[in-house]
This record gives C-alpha cells, structure tokens and sequence, in this order.
C-alpha cells in the first residue's frame, strides 16, 4: 500500500503554522517538554531496550509540535482515537485520525515531525522493535523486510505506512493499554500482545506473496546452495561475508537477500545454527571440555556459553 493510502492529506502550510503556533508558545520544543501527556503515559522496554512498548492517552489545550529522529528498526503505532499530523523530513503532511495503525521502517537517520492537535483527545499504543531483535530472535533479515516495505510504499525512505486500523488491531493495542496482569506474568502478556500487534500489522501491509525460494532464478538458487555448502564446509574458520560473495559471483547484499530466501535465515544466523547444532552434539556425546569444543566450532569459549545458553535455554554444562 502506498504511503499515506486512505487517509487525508494535510496542507503543508497547515503543520508549518501548527509548528510556528506551538514553538512561538513554548520556545524551540524538546520531546520532554512537548509530550507530557495530561491523562497517562507508559513506556516499558525488553531484550535490553531492543522492544519498546508504549502507551498513553494524552489531550493538549493548545496544538503540540514535537520533533525527534526517526528510530531504526520497525514501529507500530496504533491510534485508537483521535488525530493528530505527521512528516518525516520534508515529505508531504499525513493527516492521522483514528482508529489508524501505522507501520515504519527504517534503518538510517531521519527526522520526523508530529502536531498533536488542541483539545483532541489521542489515545494511542506503539511497538518498536530494533532490528537485531527482529533478525536475531525471529530469522527474519531486515534488510528484506526493509526492501518488500519500499516496494509497497513507492520507494519511500523511511518506510511509512498507514490504514485504517481493524478490529482485531484494535482489540490487541486495546489489551496492551489495559493490561488485566499486574502480577509476575504482567511482563510476559505485554511482550505477547506486543509481539501479536507488531505481526498482525506486518501481515497487513506485507503480505507473503508465496514461496520465496521459487522466486529466485536458478543461477541464484545454485549461487546461494554453493554458499551454503561452503559455510558447512568451513564453519570452524568460515570466510567474511564479503569474501563468500565473490566465491559465488554475488555481492554481499544480494548474497544475504538471497540466502535468506532459499533457507529462511541470514548468513550468519545460518552459520551460527550450524555451529551450535554441532556444538551441542559434541558437548552431549564426547568427554571434550567446553572450551575444546567452543574452539572446535569456531567460538572463544565466553562467548560460546553465552549464546548456547541463549540458543538452547541451560548452559553446556547443563548437558553432562
């Protein structure tokens, strides 16, 4: 969906005169001071602060401007009512009235502008998920993600997508503000719901368009099976992403691209697996110490507990 598909489009004088109105009033904003909301506002963050989860109900008695940079990664935004104005860097005025989801996308620096309009009551709930979080803990290579979202959106950088807002959204963004837990299990229900709405609205604005691997033309299809034979054959001592590209006659951003949809994973997400499975199959058979075997598979033996106890939930001690 194009950006901005189904909602009305502001005139740019409009925000300029919002922006000029709220600095006049306030001086040069900062997010703090340009944001405080009068009913409620809560910001949480998981994964080391890789998934942010915020909500809030906020009305101003005079128009807001609050101007930040873009963050990289994917954000959802719901806006369960109310409405409000957007631009990211000098592109042209959304207008945003709810119930509307928003998707973003974005890995470089950008700017972006919001008017919270006077008197209007918004009530919103937002997901964001850096990108490592998104490739590491769900195999999904972002730069794909990045480039099926500037299909769909017309080229546009960031990626900035927006609809009218379903039921179903609106019933998730909907648990995620009243969250019914307020016990141990209150952290899990959020990062679930979070993890729910942030699915659902990939699932909108990027549907699968099939299978992906029988989109690749076959000399892409053997170029990445050559790839991947190589890292099973040299997983100890594996050559740079860049170096394995030449090897098979890509460069490095295709190779990753392309791999990703032959096997479901990145390069190095590939490499990692295979070298944990064997890892693990050494650490549960063989009488080798745990730093043997990290040296075997190609890790420094701290770094080696840590993303094994990561990948299979107990350290490799826990296996003997």
């Amino acid at each position: 969906m194009p950006a901005g598909k189904g909602l009305t489009r502001a005139g740019e004088s409009t925000l300029d005169q919002l922006a000029q109105a709220s600095a006049d009033q306030v001086g040069l904003p900062d997010r703090r001071s340009t944001t405080a909301p009068l009913f409620q506002k809560t910001f949480a963050d998981y994964f080391d602060g890789r998934l942010i989860v915020s909500t809030g109900e906020n009305e101003f008695a005079e128009p807001k401007l609050v101007a930040a940079p873009v963050r990289r990664g994917m954000t959802v935004a719901v806006a369960l009512c109310g409405r409000m104005s957007c631009r990211i860097n000098n592109r042209s005025v959304i207008e945003i009235a709810g119930p509307n989801v928003t998707l973003i996308l974005n890995d470089a620096e950008h700017q972006r502008e919001q008017i919270f309009a006077a008197r209007v009551r918004l009530r919103y709930a937002l997901v964001h998920m850096a990108p490592s979080l998104i490739e590491d803990k769900f195999n999904i290579d972002f730069p794909s993600l990045l480039e099926v979202g500037k299909r769909i959106g017309q080229g546009g950088d960031p990626v900035f997508l927006a609809r009218p807002a379903d039921q179903v959204i609106r019933a998730v963004a909907s648990k995620i503000m009243a969250c019914p837990l307020s016990g141990f299990g209150r952290n899990m229900y959020v990062v679930g719901k979070a993890l729910e709405l942030a699915a659902l609205a990939i699932d909108q604005f990027l549907p699968s368009t099939g299978d992906e691997r029988l989109r690749l033309p076959l000399k892409d299809i053997e170029r990445v099976q050559m790839a991947r034979e190589i890292l099973i054959e040299r997983f100890r001592d594996p050559p740079s992403l860049s170096m394995l590209a030449r090897q098979v006659g890509l460069n490095s951003r295709k190779l990753n691209i392309d791999f990703r949809r032959a096997f479901g994973m990145t390069v190095h997400a590939f490499l990692q697996e295979h070298r944990l499975q064997k890892a693990y199959q050494k650490v549960a058979a063989s009488d080798l110490s745990v730093s043997e075997i990290a040296y075997e598979v190609g890790y420094q033996p701290a770094h080696f507990a840590t993303i094994f106890r990561k990948r299979f939930g107990l350290p490799p001690s826990g296996l003997r």
